[in-house]
């Protein structure tokens, strides 16, 4: 693919994908999906969120945040 396109540019080849959208006519359309889910994605990923385990804040990441403000 392009570096100008979005796509499955780093998709291990045997990898199993999950899509999920609005518009189902863009489900599986640059990479075959094992499961394509239609709908509002700000509440699926809101929900999806709510169930992942809890885990402490990185120190990279906080390492990173203070740089930045730093300058």
């Amino acid at each position: 693919m392009s570096p100008r396109t979005r796509g499955p540019r780093f998709i291990p080849r045997r990898a199993k994908a999950v899509q999920f959208g609005v518009d189902h006519a863009m489900i599986g359309n640059r990479y075959p999906v094992a499961v394509g889910l239609v709908g509002d994605t700000g509440p699926f990923s809101r929900a999806r969120l709510e169930r992942l385990p809890k885990r402490a804040p990185s120190t990279w990441r906080s390492t990173v945040q203070k740089m930045v403000e730093q300058g």
